[in-house]
């Protein structure tokens, strides 16, 4: 189970009694919970963010974060009115009793605290409000201008565009713009400011003003767009429990050793049917609606799994990091699923109970590592989350519990961030991630991009590539349900042939299915063969136990692949077959191809016109004996990248992660995009997967180490 915060119970139990030395009718320590004692606190004369904080519980702790971002953690001394700190506080001296020594006063209510001594210096209560409202009322007189602006900015100018104000949110974003401008070197100044532990984003609100300017110009400009064409369903599977090994101590963390625990779902993601996931989706689900010119509408369903468990595992490559708490088989949820749940599902988003142990001491501060983007059934996108991830914030990103507006404003950028991990794959010839996470490294953008930071690249990837994309198109690549698909009219021989991988990286990519009497199989360039059984009507081929990626629980099938239009729109065409989350594409003999260079282009075109006239040449493409204007139009219908030959993007290119490099074995199935936002990403050992250094802009190595005080 989870160490989740009783305030009620847990924290009140500390109360003690209070002393012999008390006075008589003075108000006591046993009179207050450690709830009394939350709040922000302030110097009379404040000079620097330091003389800001507030106590506030963040789990099973009780912390102080101040203005500047410095945490330390608070032991309740009740009877003697205090909270002592301890050896994370840079003020903590080994042996002795050094903490914040409460006054209360008695009032007709009962005892009210008002202060506390620390270090000879007092600190007023003055709100016992939430700090993001706090910080908003311009309540610390030291914090940045510039953060104030843009935070006041950005919840100012949504508010606007959620009732329809769209001119006026765009004036008060254009206003931040010609002060604080797009990309400028001036966001650095506050990048990494998390002030009372409240987690913005990176640059503070940068993000999600960078999305809301975008939804802003495109529903000003379009006023009377007709409305959306085609809906996208993002399923959400909420797992009920996780079991795995805990470790303690980081020398259990790198050796992948610990205690046997099972997490329970936590009860306040699951709170009012799933509120905290639904508000997280709403603006990010806007977006994608703004983006795609209004044409896709995303519905959300949630699919509660209550009693399903997963396997997760907690595992670091060294001291220094990477840290993985994560789920182990993030296709385990797929099979307590029905064919129809699974068809009808266009993104995924799976949540299991979280198994990061940060409720250790040594841990408190690391960024774990805890999802990221993989690949699902048909092709689809599947985002991966423990269900803390909406709860709580991680000890690298923040101090607390996340109000709804704070999670609001931080979960979209995760969103973004993974959801364009996907559009990187599907429309991978631009060349938008050749290298992972080449966002992160300004040298590597093309050279018509602007700006500097990763939302930067984002927009410039939509306005400037995606939205121009025509095979598939960018509303088309967005959709991966095939409920509606129809394979009437397919026969077994029309699956029958040789395929490639897109792209082919190794000869496990290419095969044959084949049929010998009457067993269908499927043999690789490597030599790995495996049966398949024919399922044509219901769009798949299935495998049985011989397959190298058998797994009981899990169906891993050929899923038939239809082509379709420009909407997305299913036809009757044969693509060739999705396994695993990675496209293998049907070989066809290519009309007008005459080079064999995979492409129909002007260099057929020159063979054509040499070969002009009564001839036996491969130019006569009707076969009448003569090479002439029908052979032309012929060629001109076959123009462009040839079906099949892995240099173009044929019909949907199923997101995953590079295929298998082992060539005599059977190769692991894709494994998860870890990804967190800010890092900097680079080969693990074990390929495929890929993994996060904590690092944070350039030239510094500590903007995801645990935070240490100041």
């Amino acid at each position: 189970m989870h160490r989740l915060l009783d305030l009620a119970t847990t924290l009140t139990g500390l109360a003690l009694i209070a002393g012999p030395c008390a006075a008589a009718g003075a108000p006591r320590g046993d009179d207050l919970s450690v709830e009394d004692l939350f709040g922000i606190y302030q110097r009379a004369w404040t000079s620097t963010n330091a003389h800001t904080g507030v106590v506030q519980p963040w789990e099973s702790r009780v912390v102080w974060t101040d203005a500047a971002g410095t945490n330390w953690n608070l032991q309740p001394d009740l009877e003697n009115l205090r909270l002592l700190v301890g050896p994370d506080c840079p003020y903590y001296v080994e042996g002795g009793d050094v903490g914040f020594e409460f006054t209360i006063t008695e009032g007709p209510d009962g005892p009210t605290v008002t202060s506390f001594e620390f270090r000879n210096r007092d600190y007023e209560l003055v709100s016992t409000g939430s700090p993001l409202e706090f910080v908003l009322d311009g309540g610390i007189p030291t914090l940045s201008t510039h953060y104030l602006e843009a935070a006041r900015t950005w919840f100012t100018a949504r508010d606007l565009y959620e009732s329809g104000a769209y001119a006026d949110a765009m004036e008060n974003l254009n206003a931040l713009w010609d002060e604080y401008p797009i990309g400028d070197q001036v966001w650095w100044s506050i990048f990494g400011d998390e002030p009372l532990g409240l987690n913005l984003g990176t640059p503070p609100c940068y993000y999600g003003l960078r999305q809301l300017t975008d939804m802003t110009a495109w529903r000003i400009a379009n006023p009377d767009h007709p409305g959306t064409e085609r809906t996208i369903r993002l399923s959400i599977l909420a797992v009920g429990r996780s079991r795995g090994l805990e470790p303690r101590t980081m020398a259990e963390l790198v050796a992948g050793e610990g205690i046997e625990v099972v997490h329970e779902f936590d009860e306040r993601v699951e709170a009012d049917e799933y509120e905290a996931v639904r508000d997280s989706l709403d603006f990010f689900c806007e977006y994608i609606h703004t983006i795609t010119k209004g044409m896709l509408e995303v519905e959300v369903e949630i699919i509660p799994l209550p009693d399903l468990e997963v396997g997760v595992v907690a595992e670091a490559g060294s001291a220094d990091g990477p840290y993985f708490a994560t789920i182990q088989n993030y296709g385990q949820p797929f099979g307590a699923l029905t064919q129809d749940q699974i068809d009808a599902t266009d993104w995924w988003w799976i949540l299991y109970p979280s198994h990061v142990p940060d409720h250790y001491d040594a841990f408190q501060y690391l960024p774990f590592i805890a999802g990221g983007m993989g690949g699902g059934p048909n092709g689809s996108p599947v985002f991966i989350s423990d269900e803390r991830w909406l709860a709580r914030k991680p000890g690298h990103l923040g101090v607390g519990t996340y109000v709804p507006a704070e999670r609001q404003t931080y979960l979209p950028q995760w969103l973004q961030h993974e959801i364009f991990h996907h559009f990187y794959n599907v429309w991978s010839g631009f060349g938008l991630e050749d290298q992972s996470h080449q966002w992160f490294d300004r040298s590597t953008w093309p050279a018509d991009f602007e700006g500097t930071f990763e939302p930067d690249y984002y927009h410039e990837s939509v306005f400037r590539r995606l939205q121009d994309a025509t095979e598939p198109t960018f509303v088309a690549g967005l959709r991966n349900a095939v409920a509606d698909v129809s394979y009437e009219g397919l026969e077994v021989e029309d699956v029958l042939g040789r395929y490639q991988k897109i792209p082919v990286e190794n000869p496990w990519h290419l095969g044959e299915v084949r049929l010998e009497g009457d067993q269908m199989s499927w043999l690789n360039d490597a030599g790995v063969s495996w049966n398949l059984t024919p399922m044509i009507t219901e769009g798949r081929l299935e495998t049985g136990p011989d397959n190298p990626y058998h797994d009981p629980e899990i169906p891993r099938h050929f899923q038939l692949v239809m082509g379709e239009n420009e909407l997305g729109d299913p036809n009757q065409t044969y693509i060739g077959f999705s396994f695993l989350g990675q496209l293998y594409v049907l070989d066809r003999p290519c009309e007008g191809d005459f080079n064999e260079d995979g492409i129909v282009d002007g260099a057929d075109l020159a063979i054509l016109l040499v070969s002009w006239g009564p001839a036996e040449s491969p130019a006569d493409l009707d076969g009448d004996g003569l090479v002439g204007g029908s052979d032309l139009g012929l060629l001109f219908a076959s123009w462009g990248t040839c079906p099949g030959n892995g240099a173009g993007f044929l019909a949907r290119r199923p997101t995953g992660l590079h295929g298998p490099t082992i060539q005599h074995a059977p190769p692991a199935p894709p494994s998860t995009l870890g990804t967190e936002i800010g890092c900097a990403c680079r080969h693990g050992v074990h390929p495929p997967n890929l993994v996060c250094t904590p690092t944070g802009k350039p030239g510094a190595s500590d903007r995801h180490a645990g935070r240490r005080p100041r």
